[in-house]
């Protein structure tokens, strides 16, 4: 059985609870249960600098689930950087919301042009809501 740490997003709306259930539900569809969860850091949300050492430093960690694939478009660019280190760190990548996961560079690799493009939508629709 995989062990799951899950992230939520600290800038949605959606109430942590329910966040929390989804990923829960995501990690037991994809044979596995969440040991961990935490929130992003407020002051560096946009970069998620912590979370990498977070994985780290917990062991027993197999995948991550984070709520939305939001989460990796509040800076100027998609943080596919990080996805990639999260991949080679030998950890599952998931997305609740969207009830995506990659366990391989190839996979993500794969659905690249796909985050890109709605990386754009995102922070076109996010504009045009300011």
């Amino acid at each position: 059985m995989k062990s799951f740490f899950t992230c939520i997003d600290i800038t949605l709306s959606t109430p942590q609870p329910e966040q929390l259930s989804l990923c829960r539900q995501h990690a037991n569809k994809n044979n596995g249960e969440v040991v961990f969860y935490g929130s992003e850091e407020p002051s560096c949300y946009e970069k998620q600098n912590f979370i990498l050492y977070k994985l780290k430093k917990t062991k027993g960690i197999t995948d991550v689930v984070f709520f939305t694939i939001n989460q990796f478009c509040y800076d100027k660019e998609i943080n596919i950087k990080l996805m990639e280190n999260i991949i080679l760190e030998k950890y599952g990548l998931h997305f609740a919301r969207e009830d995506l996961k990659f366990q391989s560079i190839e996979d993500l690799y794969n659905f690249r042009t796909e985050m890109i493009s709605y990386f754009h939508s995102f922070k076109r629709l996010n504009k045009a809501q300011a």
